[in-house]
């Protein structure tokens, strides 16, 4: 049979070795601590300790080393400190997303904002509002000297009842062959013309009103009483705010990672502490080739009316990036 290998041998020499210097040590402990190193306890109490500690110490070496032996970890890390390696931790390899957050400056813009001028030149003659007033559709904001349109809408009403009257009695001539055929045909036509001459009139006399084209916040106006307007004088500006509009521009390298519909935070730079929650609705078709930035719009709810238009913002948009 072949000799039995000589590390293991080598190996239990040394921890016998290693056992006895335990021993050795603790049985000086232990006899120092209750007797002291002197020659007068030196046969008496000495023998009795050595026993004792050697029984004692060497049941605790044995029981350490056996635990430290049974654990694999334990005799694993003993072999590689013997070996002198490195002993590093694998573990595998996991892609996270990389979120990004991009913060831009916006400004907001009522979702319907006009700016009313008169249909024609006059005279004001009255200003049918206050600043900051909330206005429904349709109602009258500033009132032109209208007194010869109402006079021509009244010859007008009287010149179609005498049409009407004309086409009338010549229709109950008509049947008896008391009027001509041609005769009724042209009554007629002049009621007709008597009528649409009735509603330019009513027209010309509407255009003197500037009326709100929809529900709104109405501004300042410069005008007073007296004022003398044309076509091209801006009268008052119309503001629907009930929802606010933000438009800003997203860089280039992230145009592609923006979507109809994606959620956006905004902070008013009037309240920044406030964090207003809101959703794009529209992007641009193109980028800018001057800025390299798309156009984007999104919108904000303002039922507290504590947001004006024309405001800046802060943007902030959350989206996934690549995965590393």
């Amino acid at each position: 049979m072949p000799p039995p290998p000589k590390h293991p041998v080598k190996a239990e020499k040394r921890r016998q070795l290693f056992l006895h210097k335990l021993s050795g040590l603790w049985v000086f402990l232990v006899d120092n601590a209750f007797f002291g190193a002197n020659a007068i306890t030196l046969f008496t109490g000495t023998p009795l300790i050595c026993a004792a500690a050697f029984l004692t110490g060497g049941a605790g070496v044995f029981l350490i080393e056996t635990l430290v032996n049974r654990d694999a970890k334990g005799r694993a890390f003993k072999k590689a400190r013997r070996a002198g390696a490195t002993l590093v931790l694998v573990e595998p390899v996991e892609l996270i997303d990389d979120h990004i957050s991009l913060r831009v400056v916006g400004t907001g813009k009522a979702i319907r904002s006009a700016a009313l001028h008169p249909s024609v030149a006059g005279e004001v003659r009255e200003i049918a509002f206050k600043a900051e007033q909330r206005v429904a559709k349709g109602q009258a904001l500033i009132r032109l000297d209208d007194k010869h349109q109402r006079l021509k809408v009244r010859l007008e009403e009287v010149a179609v009842a005498e049409a009407r009257r004309q086409s009338e009695r010549i229709q109950k001539l008509a049947p008896s062959g008391h009027a001509a055929q041609s005769r009724l045909d042209t009554t007629r036509a002049e009621l007709d013309l008597a009528r649409l001459r009735l509603e330019q009139a009513k027209a010309e006399l509407q255009d003197r009103t500037i009326f709100a084209p929809f529900d709104g916040v109405v501004g300042m106006t410069d005008l007073s009483r007296g004022d003398r307007v044309t076509q091209d004088t801006m009268a008052v500006t119309l503001d629907d705010r009930a929802t606010i509009l933000v438009e800003f521009s997203v860089p280039e390298a992230h145009a592609g990672k923006i979507t109809v519909a994606d959620a956006i935070s905004v902070r008013p730079w009037s309240a920044p502490e406030t964090v207003i929650q809101g959703k794009i609705t529209a992007l641009g078709s193109r980028i800018d080739e001057t800025t390299r930035s798309l156009r984007v719009q999104a919108e904000i709810a303002n039922l507290e009316d504590h947001i004006r238009p024309g405001g800046s913002f802060e943007v902030q948009l959350a989206f996934t990036g690549k995965a590393y």
